[in-house]
């Protein structure tokens, strides 16, 4: 791990992923990020990060600016606008 790297397991309720991004990584890049891992590409419904029952938007902010720490543990949640 690089020292400016954090590692987050992200839960989708179905399934988690474990992943490591930058600190200075925008919020939609990292859910991008675990739609894919996740298998979620391609659903017609939108989806958000949220961590310790806050969602983290706006998600063109950094990591860093919501003070998330090494081995945190965000949920993927539909927002339901496919349906």
């Amino acid at each position: 791990m690089k020292d400016n790297e954090i590692v987050i397991k992200i839960s989708s309720g179905d399934d988690d992923v474990t992943l490591a991004f930058s600190e200075t990584t925008k919020i939609k890049d990292v859910e991008n990020a675990a739609i894919h891992e996740l298998g979620f590409e391609g659903s017609s419904d939108g989806f958000e990060l949220v961590y310790e029952g806050n969602t983290l938007t706006p998600d063109e902010r950094p990591l860093v600016s919501f003070h998330i720490p090494n081995n945190a543990c965000l949920e993927l949640v539909a927002t339901g606008q496919g349906v």
